[in-house]
C-alpha cells in the first residue's frame, strides 16, 4: 500500500466520526510520519498497519476525551511534534516535573487508608517489640545472671 492510499483509507474511516480539524491533524501527522522517501514509504506504511484500525483508535480516543471533559481538539497530532517540543522546552528550562510520589494527586480516602495502614504497622511493631522484650526478661535475664555467677565461681 502506498502513502496516498493509506491516507485516503484513513480519511474515509474518520469522516463523520470526528471533527474535520481532527481529521486534518491526523492526516498531516501521518503524512509527515510516512515521509516522501519512496524507498521507505512502503515499509513505513506496512509498519503502521491497517489505517482503519488507526482510525478506530483515534475515534475511540476522542470519544473518551469528550466523556472525561478533557476535549482539547487533539493537540497530540499538531504538526506531529508539539508534545515533544513542549517537553524539551520544559526540560531545558529546568522545569522538568518530578516523577516522584506526590500526595497532592491522591484522593482523601486513599490518604486516610494509607494512614490507617501505617498506624496498623506501627501497632504491630510495638506489640512485637514488647513480646521480644518480655522474652528477653523471662529467659535472657536469668541466663545472664547464671553466666555471671558461673564466671565468678569459676575464678575461685
Amino acid at each position: 500500500m502506498k502513502k496516498k492510499e493509506f491516507l485516503n483509507i484513513l480519511n474515509e474511516a474518520l469522516l463523520g466520526e470526528v471533527s474535520p480539524d481532527i481529521i486534518e491533524q491526523n492526516l498531516e501527522y501521518y503524512s509527515q510520519y510516512i515521509g516522501n522517501d519512496s524507498f521507505r514509504e512502503k515499509s513505513v506504511v506496512e509498519e503502521l498497519g491497517d489505517p482503519r484500525l488507526i482510525a478506530r483508535t483515534i475515534i475511540e480516543s476522542e470519544r473518551i476525551a469528550k466523556e472525561k471533559g478533557k476535549y482539547t481538539e487533539n493537540k497530540y497530532y499538531n504538526n506531529g511534534y508539539e508534545n515533544d517540543l513542549n517537553r524539551e522546552e520544559k526540560e531545558s528550562q529546568g522545569t522538568k516535573q518530578s516523577r516522584s510520589f506526590a500526595f497532592g494527586n491522591i484522593k482523601w480516602y486513599h490518604k486516610f487508608l494509607l494512614i490507617l495502614i501505617i498506624l496498623a504497622l506501627l501497632a504491630i511493631l510495638i506489640i512485637i517489640g514488647q513480646v521480644i522484650i518480655r522474652i528477653l526478661f523471662v529467659f535472657g535475664l536469668p541466663i545472664i545472671l547464671i553466666l555471671l555467677l558461673f564466671s565468678m565461681f569459676r575464678r575461685r
